[in-house]
């Protein structure tokens, strides 16, 4: 008690943390008056009727019992602020992650550009053999693509595992619960990583192919 007396009390039951996020000793009315007759704080849960704004409702209590001391707050919006804060760490993680994917881009542009201008000869000896511009380039793209494309695969299925494992671990209090995966928005980073890479790609193979064999036969 609040007076440091002790009271002897039977636990009936423990909630797991797998189906609650709920702490504390849960007791009856009765218990309660008799080891703290004066409780510090009381709460109460309003159930509204259909169609009621949550808002406007505590605003309203509030308002009402002013003198009492009463501070009345909506579940709803404590929930949503809660649910903001867990959005902005999510953003900015995400944030995170597409600056490192938009390193990755450039790294591709940067090594298909240098591929390219150090295969020269080879380019020249493909072209002087009888293949043409289009196949040249076709070819560098194939090569950019097989290796960019390898990568995605291989980040998505790691990354899919990976967040499956921490979703379901014990410490989220989300075991049993449905993963879903975005595969709308995961779809569309691959699609425009394939896109930009076969851009950076093709713009310099582009160019190399168009250079004359003998030209390119030349340097050493």
């Amino acid at each position: 008690g609040p007076d440091g007396s002790m009271a002897e009390i039977t636990i009936i039951g423990v909630i797991s943390g797998d189906v609650s996020s709920l702490t504390g000793l849960f007791v009856g009315q009765d218990t309660i008056d008799a080891i703290a007759p004066e409780t510090a704080k009381t709460s109460y849960f309003v159930a509204l009727t259909s169609g009621s704004d949550d808002k406007t409702m505590a605003t309203s209590i509030e308002a009402a019992m002013i003198d009492a001391g009463i501070q009345s707050v909506s579940i709803a919006e404590e929930v949503a602020e809660f649910q903001k804060e867990e959005s902005g760490f999510l953003r900015l993680m995400e944030g995170f992650m597409a600056l490192g994917l938009i390193v990755g881009l450039a790294a591709i542009g940067v090594i298909s550009f240098r591929a390219v201008v150090e295969r020269r000869q080879q380019i020249g000896v493909l072209r002087a053999i009888g293949f043409r511009r289009k196949l040249v380039s076709q070819s560098f793209l194939l090569e950019t693509l097989f290796v960019v494309g390898v990568g995605l695969f291989t980040g998505t299925v790691l990354g899919s595992v990976l967040g499956y494992n921490l979703f379901t671990s014990e410490s989220t209090g989300a075991a049993g619960q449905g993963y879903l995966i975005p595969w709308n928005v995961i779809g569309i980073l691959i699609l425009g990583t394939l896109t930009v890479a076969a851009l950076a790609t093709w713009i310099p193979a582009r160019q190399a192919s168009g250079t004359a064999p003998a030209e390119a036969l030349r340097y050493e």
